[in-house]
């Protein structure tokens, strides 16, 4: 992500964001571009999408790309992945972005990995509805999935190829992480 433009508020940056061309993140007053991203990135985030789609289908959640803006407390951002149960996200075709995500996910790159772990992170667990957050790295084939406790607690759930399986209780999907990568 390379820094777009300067210092503005959050209403200024939606306003702003509106006659812009690409996407854009809003961090901490400050807009960032989003780049493109490798054939791995690319492939992991589809099939994550495609996986709970096909899962969710027939359920009153939906799973959304990363043209969908969440707003988590004053900044927002485009998960890669992310869903939704909620009937205000999940009935507007013409919906922009997504007030109530039970699950996040973001596929890690070299350039965003630190933000995505820590500031971005940070955020994310300001949405009060949310309740996991998976991170994939496409190129190690790892998931760290974080996961709110029933204290409120962030609590760590790692998989890799030694040991794949992977829950995601959010929208009660079972399986091994290598789905995410194929």
């Amino acid at each position: 992500m390379g820094l777009a433009q300067a210092h503005m508020t959050a209403n200024e940056f939606l306003a702003w964001e509106l006659k812009q061309d690409g996407k854009h993140e809003f961090f901490a007053g400050e807009i960032f571009a989003m780049a493109g991203g490798t054939a791995a990135h690319n492939s992991a985030c589809l099939g994550v999408a495609a996986t709970l789609r096909q899962h969710l289908k027939g359920s009153p959640c939906k799973a959304f790309m990363s043209d969908m803006r969440v707003r988590a407390a004053q900044n927002y951002f485009y998960p890669d992945v992310a869903v939704s149960c909620a009937p205000a996200d999940t009935s507007d075709p013409k919906a922009v972005e997504i007030s109530q995500p039970s699950l996040i996910v973001e596929v890690l790159s070299d350039s965003t990995a630190a933000f995505d772990r820590g500031y971005k992170f940070a955020s994310y667990r300001q949405i009060s509805s949310l309740q996991e957050y998976l991170l994939l790295d496409p190129d190690a084939k790892t998931a760290e999935l974080f996961r709110k406790n029933d204290m409120g607690i962030w609590e760590l759930h790692p998989s890799d190829i030694a040991s794949p399986q992977l829950y995601l209780r959010s929208v009660d999907w079972a399986g091994t992480i290598d789905v995410f990568f194929e």
